[in-house]
């Protein structure tokens, strides 16, 4: 039978929109009355680490942290980057972003709710056609999309020579990027650029500008810390999507690079996001955060040891941040496009052409049920490959029938 998957990508928003109005300011963005969700941060760590309940957590992968909850979690690991971005360089390889060092999730223009495939993000390195100094999305397919590239903010903020690493970023309600540089440069319209600075971009313009030195961000750590210490970088900033001020993180000391600080008050660690709010299970640096002010829900977590594999033969697929004792629906499909849905979670569903798509657990099979913890494991078989073909690639997701939504793809190669 013809069938194609379609790997549905969304967040239910589950609070009304807020309207916003107003000029934009350092301590607060005009935006109305506060919503009722509950404030949670995505944010990606500079170097490997390991929460309560994920035992690796790579600078490739996003976390998720919400008010309330007792720790951290995965949100967007890895294997998922694999699964949107596909074979990008023909090695037969899924690729992903070695490291994310900017983000942000803004709402959407067109009144829906943001979801994960409206990201905004930089990488921390040069690769596969893109520059650390790109601002990127994802295009219709889930793969890389340059919104800025790093040569037109290299003109826009007049530098002589060079490129520049984007290191932290938000989108303002006016439509202009407030970002931070990772290395200080020498700019021909605002003299010596620092990597404290918090800078902006107009699109409409093309006009850059100063919004604060980083003298002035200092002065804001200083009285937050009550020390005098330097902050080194500036690693993020955000919109707490409430009130509309402005959160950072830092890079120094290391008992604070986790912190989300605030200028509000001339400066203040922002109540319950200390370091220790996090539950990191070693010394952790934040490198990129934001605030969503659309509600995406936990995901549930796939993941597996193999991503080349023989067809019909055993493997297994792990399930966690479920919802305990829920029962899980499976598909998988060999052939897959992406479109953004008012669907909650990240789903491969809806009848195409082309490919070949299967039900896990088959009717075969025991029905897959999570534990106390929602966690899972699925030890099934591969698919046999599409008709005339020696190789291709699988999608495979979990819907939670307990209300935890569709859980991140993942995806395997069979040849």
């Amino acid at each position: 039978m013809s069938i194609q998957s379609l790997l549905l990508l969304a967040c239910l928003q589950t609070s009304p929109s807020v309207p916003g109005g107003g000029a934009i300011g350092l301590e607060s963005a005009a935006g109305g009355p506060p919503r009722s969700m509950p404030v949670f941060a995505l944010a990606s760590v500079s170097a490997d680490s390991r929460l309560r309940q994920d035992p690796f957590v790579g600078p490739q992968g996003l976390i998720r942290l919400e008010d309330g909850e007792p720790w951290a979690k995965i949100q967007f690991p890895q294997q998922a980057w694999q699964a949107l971005w596909g074979d990008l360089d023909g090695d037969t390889w899924a690729d992903y972003p070695q490291g994310i060092d900017a983000l942000d999730l803004p709402p959407r223009a067109d009144g829906h709710s943001a979801t994960l495939l409206d990201l905004l993000y930089s990488m921390d390195r040069d690769g596969f056609g893109w520059k650390d100094g790109d601002i990127l999305g994802f295009d219709s397919y889930g793969q890389p999309l340059a919104v800025v590239y790093e040569d037109t903010l290299v003109q826009a903020l007049g530098l002589a020579s060079g490129g520049i690493d984007i290191d932290a970023l938000c989108l303002q309600e006016d439509g202009s990027y407030w970002f931070s540089l990772r290395d200080g440069t020498q700019s021909t319209f605002h003299g010596g650029l620092e990597d404290g600075d918090i800078l902006s971009y107009q699109p409409n313009t093309g006009l850059t500008s100063v919004i604060a030195t980083e003298a002035e961000v200092q002065v804001w750590v200083q009285q937050a810390r009550g020390s005098s210490q330097a902050f080194g970088d500036l690693k993020s900033l955000a919109r707490h999507p409430h009130t509309g001020v402005l959160l950072f993180t830092i890079q120094s000391p290391s008992s604070d690079d986790a912190t989300v600080f605030t200028n509000q008050g001339g400066g203040f660690a922002l109540n319950g996001w200390e370091e220790g709010a996090w539950k990191f299970q070693v010394s952790t640096e934040v490198d990129a955060l934001c605030f969503p002010q659309d509600w995406c829900p936990q995901y549930p977590i796939l993941s597996t040891d193999l991503s080349h594999l023989a067809p019909s033969t055993p493997f297994q697929i792990r399930l966690k941040h479920a919802t305990p004792f829920s029962l899980m629906r499976g598909r998988a499909a060999s052939v897959q496009t992406i479109r953004r849905s008012g669907q909650g979670g990240l789903g491969v569903a809806t009848p195409g052409i082309g490919g070949v798509r299967l039900h896990w657990p088959s009717a075969q099979e025991y029905p897959m049920t999570t534990d106390r913890d929602g966690m899972a494991t699925y030890d099934g078989v591969t698919p046999p490959l599409p008709a005339g073909t020696s190789s291709a690639w699988f999608s495979f997701q979990l819907l939670d029938l307990g209300g935890g939504g569709i859980s991140t793809p993942l995806r395997i190669r069979l040849e």
